[in-house]
């Protein structure tokens, strides 16, 4: 019996305008919020058992924004962007190239202005690749910016994902632990969700 191995070949070439942009807003005068995501606003995604190759290629203007506002007694506000995801499974060889020789944007912007409780969380991500057994070229002959804002007002809670402070090893004492009452209930909520994109981020 013959053998039968698949091969992929999956390129991107944008020599014109690529824009991608995403908005969300929320006032209120209890609980309000906002989430706007650009999740890999060009995803590069194929499995193989052979070999597979990715490529993206960016020489006119790219760019991806994500803007997210919230008002109210409480608000929560999320903003993320990601401008190229590239991923391949190939277990033979996998080759993935990323070329920007242009303009290259990616923005994530998140606000909330509340009274009683107000969180803003921002995650801004230009490039990222996800490849195992593989050849990786990455060129930036342009300008790639990268930016991720996020204010808040009142009683305010910043998050960076996948940042740890901790020494190596040691697990986190979990310091503050909300009750399940009142306004404590949300923030209970709000703390599973960032450990959970915490976790994902490292």
């Amino acid at each position: 019996a013959g053998e039968f191995t698949r091969t992929a070949d999956v390129a991107l070439d944008n020599s014109s305008s690529l824009t991608f942009d995403a908005s969300a807003t929320a006032i209120s005068n209890g609980e309000s919020n906002a989430t706007a995501l650009l999740g890999g606003s060009v995803s590069q995604l194929i499995g193989v058992d052979g070999e597979a190759s990715l490529s993206f290629t960016n020489s006119g203007t790219f760019r991806a924004t994500s803007v997210a506002d919230a008002e109210g007694a409480v608000a929560i506000a999320d903003a993320y962007s990601e401008g190229v995801w590239q991923a391949v499974l190939a277990p033979v060889a996998a080759n993935v190239e990323f070329d920007n020789s242009t303009a290259f944007t990616v923005a994530a912007t998140a606000s909330a202005d509340a009274s009683d409780y107000a969180d803003a969380w921002v995650d801004a991500r230009g490039y990222s690749v996800d490849a195992n057994a593989m050849v990786l070229d990455v060129s930036n002959g342009g300008t790639l910016t990268v930016t991720g804002t996020a204010t808040s007002d009142g009683w305010a809670d910043a998050f960076a994902g996948g940042e740890s402070y901790l020494p190596e090893g040691m697990a986190e004492p979990g310091f503050y632990r909300p009750v399940q009452r009142g306004l404590e209930i949300k923030i209970a909520e709000k703390l599973r969700t960032l450990r959970a994109r915490n976790d994902q981020a490292r």
